[in-house]
């Protein structure tokens, strides 16, 4: 069984519970990135799009 999301610009798939959707995402972010400025950026735009869902345009 699968369960997708998503999440800003990424979609993320969970297989059985095995990892959290947290986990899954931060995963993908490494395996896309080409270096650590990159992993940076794709983290900030999560914390970013976090921070809008949850308490809106500050």
């Amino acid at each position: 069984m699968h369960n997708t999301d998503r999440i800003g610009w990424i979609k993320v798939t969970i297989k059985d519970s095995e990892m959290t959707a947290l986990q899954t995402l931060l995963d993908t972010f490494r395996n896309l990135a080409q270096n650590k400025r990159e992993k940076g950026d794709h983290f900030e735009r999560l914390t970013q799009v976090y921070l809008r869902a949850m308490y809106g345009n500050y």
